[in-house]
């Protein structure tokens, strides 16, 4: 009952979010640039879903699995899927995987909240520059901060978990993938509302990408339906841009990106049945075939 009140709220909100953000939208001055939409379906969405199962590997490797990455791949695209629901989905799914990996549910939450954490801190780190070099003080100073605080709370984590010769090693490999996904989200908002005529900086898009952040950890709106598009409209005056703009290009991103998972999770099914299916997956101490070093 609780989870169907969710999902009427969402839906809701998103419903209310985007016909009043399409009416108040500015005028584009030149007609959409489908090519740039054809690139972040074609380039950015994927990398996006390579850059999830990346995730995925690595929070396994915090408690001493291998996964190879047709599996996580598979584990990623569940999780995406789950996301949709009124639940903290793609949360539930990883736990669940690294369970059946052989970890217990207190280190699998663990190593997820590392994971968390370390993304949640690297985007603060890696906007909130950008966005204080756009004079954008009033966002740019909690970025700094919060993400600052993240990070600490993130590396103090890490080393409960981790033996220290693997720590750095593994440390430098979650702010790569984390740093990419903060990277490719900016990319796909500047190249979204480019392609609906509108100019935007780097400072601005990546400020947008905060919405994500805040979406995902709210965790009872589905994929951050509504919620998202909202903090996206609330942040966007901040940065110089019309709240209109940024619920529309969030919108727009989600729609592109639902499209073009559809068409790689059924791309999955035909060319990797097995692995979709979970057979072969070894279950138990022994992880996914081998233990990291």
């Amino acid at each position: 009952m609780i989870e169907r009140l969710g999902l009427l709220l969402a839906l809701l909100i998103f419903a209310l979010t985007t016909v009043v953000a399409f009416r108040q939208l500015p005028p584009q001055g030149r007609p959409i640039q489908w090519p740039l939409l054809i690139l972040v379906a074609l380039v950015a969405v994927p990398a996006t879903i390579a850059l999830n199962g990346t995730e995925y590997r690595l929070s396994a490797r915090i408690l001493g699995h291998r996964v190879p990455f047709l599996q996580a791949a598979r584990i990623g695209l569940i999780g995406t899927a789950a996301n949709q629901l009124p639940i903290p989905g793609s949360v539930l799914v990883r736990m669940r995987a690294l369970n059946r990996l052989g970890s217990g549910y207190l280190r699998a939450t663990a190593s997820t909240a590392i994971v968390g954490l370390v993304w949640i801190g690297v985007s603060g780190l890696l906007a909130g520059p950008f966005v204080l070099a756009g004079g954008h003080v009033a966002l740019g100073v909690p970025l700094v901060a919060g993400g600052a605080a993240a990070a600490v709370g993130g590396y103090f984590l890490l080393r409960s978990q981790v033996a220290a010769p693997q720590r750095l090693p593994l440390l430098v490999r979650l702010v790569t993938v984390e740093a990419g996904f903060v990277a490719i989200s900016g990319v796909r908002f500047f190249l979204v509302l480019r392609a609906l005529g509108f100019r935007v900086s780097a400072a601005q898009a990546l400020a947008l990408t905060v919405s994500v952040v805040l979406a995902a950890a709210a965790g009872f709106f589905p994929g951050g339906l509504g919620l998202r598009e909202l903090l996206a409209a609330g942040i966007s005056p901040v940065v110089g841009l019309p709240a209109a703009v940024g619920a529309v290009g969030t919108v727009v991103d989600r729609a592109v990106s639902l499209a073009m998972l559809s068409i790689v999770s059924l791309a999955f099914l035909v060319l990797f049945p097995r692995v979709m299916r979970g057979r072969g997956i070894p279950r138990g101490p022994e992880g996914a075939g081998e233990s990291a070093p």
